[in-house]
């Protein structure tokens, strides 16, 4: 444990690397705590610290969409994002199948209209690609769905959301 005071703040950041073995660090400025983890398994790193608006939580690397947003049937996890704050969630997440864009598409669109979501759409194509999009929001949540192929590759998926943690 280790005891660091800033002498121009008074501020006081106290560090527990007893855990460091195990790919974490836990602290502790002016009476409030945050940690650092690393989970060898998946890769995800978890940042959570204590604030002015109480506690929020950063994951990188395994960020999964929240429990109130479906993931299309068999697709694989790519990559993402997911930040939590005062019981709300926000991020990215992508992954990757090989289902056509209009069914990836239709799945989406028919959940985002059976959850009352006003939605928007757009699609693009140039050169053998194309990519759809929908965009949606409730009261108090948000979506934006891309599905993106390219000839003899998978759909890719992507999902940037905001709503309940």
């Amino acid at each position: 444990r280790a005891t660091i005071r800033n002498t121009e703040t008074g501020q006081v950041v106290e560090v527990d690397f007893e855990e460091l073995k195990e790919g974490k660090i836990r602290w502790t400025v002016d009476g409030k705590e945050g940690s650092y983890e690393v989970d060898e398994e998946t890769g995800t790193v978890r940042i959570e610290t204590e604030g002015e608006e109480g506690a929020q939580t950063a994951e990188f690397g395994r960020g999964e969409a929240p429990e109130w947003l479906p993931v299309f049937p068999g697709a694989e996890y790519a990559g993402g994002f997911k930040s939590t704050s005062e019981g709300r969630a926000s991020g990215t997440v992508s992954y990757q199948s090989d289902a056509d864009l209009d069914e990836i598409v239709g799945f989406y669109r028919d959940w985002m209209e059976e959850e009352g979501f006003e939605i928007s759409e757009t699609t693009y194509s140039s050169g053998g690609e194309t990519v759809q999009g929908l965009q949606g929001e409730t009261e108090d949540r948000s979506l934006t769905v891309t599905v993106q192929r390219s000839e003899g590759e998978l759909s890719k998926i992507g999902l940037v959301f905001d709503g309940p943690a």
